[in-house]
């Protein structure tokens, strides 16, 4: 489940994406690019993580954060993200891949 943001400047704003962004360098670069006045789509495949996240960097005062679900291994995931970003803001100026490729996934 994704959040919108209501603003008449959001065409005007950066956007960008962070993924796997609930944690660690990924949660910081999402911390730096909001309090530079980027509107920041947080993406984590855990839902809950995700949302704790985002209001963990709201509860600093950065109101410019968005969480919106995405496991990069699933492209219905990918296609969903995609499409929440082209409606919500029209465009896309920065993307931040953050995947760590797991023994689990390989044959």
């Amino acid at each position: 489940m994704a959040e919108t943001i209501e603003s008449p400047t959001v065409a005007t704003k950066r956007c960008a994406v962070v993924t796997g962004a609930n944690k660690g360098i990924g949660l910081e670069i999402c911390r730096q690019l909001a309090s530079k006045g980027v509107l920041v789509v947080l993406t984590a495949r855990d839902e809950k993580k995700g949302l704790q996240a985002v209001e963990n960097l709201k509860a600093t005062g950065l109101c410019n954060v968005i969480f919106h679900q995405l496991d990069v291994m699933d492209p219905s995931s990918i296609a969903s993200l995609g499409d929440f970003v082209k409606s919500h803001f029209g465009k896309l100026d920065i993307l931040v891949t953050l995947f760590y490729w797991n023994q689990r996934f390989t044959t």
